[in-house]
């Protein structure tokens, strides 16, 4: 091998960075005090909040030296496909825990009907919540993973209300789980209509890119 070859010496100090790094996210909220600062929450609770937006730069840094010849595609991979998938996988399963952990309370028993006007808002804030679920998944190309998904979702999230259709009763259904029901069943509608609509699921930029044109 000659001398002037590259090394990888660049490439052990990165992966070196990345292993220190890691560690510090892993093991600082441990070793920071436990005195609740807010809400009961703890000066460690809010440090590894943050601490997973450094841990995500970690990443995205290795793959930038991984990929600094140019041979693989990582770079796109972990912000195009895989970050993608993942944070939307998080919305996933945020909708999963308070569709299925938000039962009706003794206090959710004991309020008043939502008024009209309430109605109206939750209406707006789930078509709204709903679509922009729906365009981050086009726009993510998370689509395979995001429509079935809310589909079965919405299906249980309005599972009570089916099952007192059949037993003919009013059943009394968590405001959070009606929410996020309602969210992800506008998002199926807007992503099928969209399917249908543009033979596919294209990429909303793509499209803005082609009427530019």
């Amino acid at each position: 091998m000659s001398d002037s070859a590259p090394s990888y010496t660049r490439h052990v100090r990165g992966l070196a960075a990345f292993v220190v790094g890691y560690a510090l996210v892993d093991l600082l909220p441990v070793l920071l005090p436990k005195t609740p600062v807010f809400m009961g929450l703890r000066v460690s609770d809010l440090a590894d909040a943050g601490l997973i937006f450094v841990l995500a730069a970690l990443y995205v840094q290795l793959g930038l030296l991984a990929n600094d010849d140019g041979a693989w595609g990582l770079i796109y991979f972990l912000d195009e496909r895989w970050g993608h998938i993942e944070l939307h996988l998080a919305f996933l399963l945020i909708a999963a825990t308070f569709i299925g952990c938000s039962d009706p309370t003794r206090a959710d028993q004991a309020r008043r009907p939502l008024s009209a006007s309430e109605e109206a808002a939750i209406l707006v804030l789930a078509l709204t919540y709903g679509i922009l679920l729906a365009g981050d998944a086009v726009e993510g190309q998370t689509v395979a993973l995001m429509l079935p998904a809310a589909l079965l979702l919405s299906l249980w999230g309005f599972s009570p209300y089916l099952r007192g259709i059949k037993n003919q009763t009013q059943p009394v259904v968590s405001f959070y789980r009606r929410f996020f029901a309602a969210s992800l069943t506008v998002t199926v509608v807007a992503l099928v209509l969209y399917g249908v609509i543009a033979g596919g699921f294209p990429e909303l930029s793509e499209l803005g890119a082609v009427a530019a044109r």
